[in-house]
């Protein structure tokens, strides 16, 4: 009897340190609605829409970070909210994000410049709180020549 009690008190205690623990590394928020790759000519502006929501029941103040990347020197890459747009400079974003709510409207745009060529950008955005609780992702620009007008006879 005192094996018996003994073996399930250790169960018990194992199956509640791994409930803790999956709880304590749990994500916090996920991306939703995101692609790679985004393809545009010479002289436009390419917004890459990405969208955070935050999966807990406590707000989260949420930090979106360039990480690296190669530009062309006439191209811009900056951060844009409802069309409010930071300078290029500025490397984080800050957001805070209510409880099941989703950051809707934000933005990562690249200005394509005059020159054709690709690059990747790598972010990573992660909770203030617990920067453990992060996502990387990257965007690829593929800028092409603008065709040329066919001329009809």
């Amino acid at each position: 009897m005192c094996n018996w009690y003994v073996t399930m008190k250790n169960l018990l205690l194992l199956v509640m340190l791994v409930l803790t623990g999956s709880c304590v590394f749990a994500q916090g928020f996920e991306i939703t609605a995101f692609e790679e790759s985004y393809k545009g000519t010479i002289g436009e502006t390419l917004k890459a829409p990405v969208r955070f929501k935050n999966t807990t029941e406590k707000p989260i103040t949420l930090i979106i970070r360039k990480v690296n990347g190669q530009i062309g020197s006439s191209q811009r890459h900056y951060f844009c909210y409802d069309n409010n747009c930071l300078d290029q400079k500025v490397e984080d974003y800050v957001v805070k994000i209510e409880p099941g709510q989703t950051l809707n409207n934000f933005n990562i745009v690249l200005e394509a410049g005059l020159v054709s060529g690709e690059c990747t950008i790598k972010y990573v955005a992660f909770n203030k709180a617990i920067p453990g609780q992060s996502i990387e992702f990257g965007l690829n620009f593929k800028v092409e020549e603008k065709p040329e007008k066919q001329n009809i006879y």
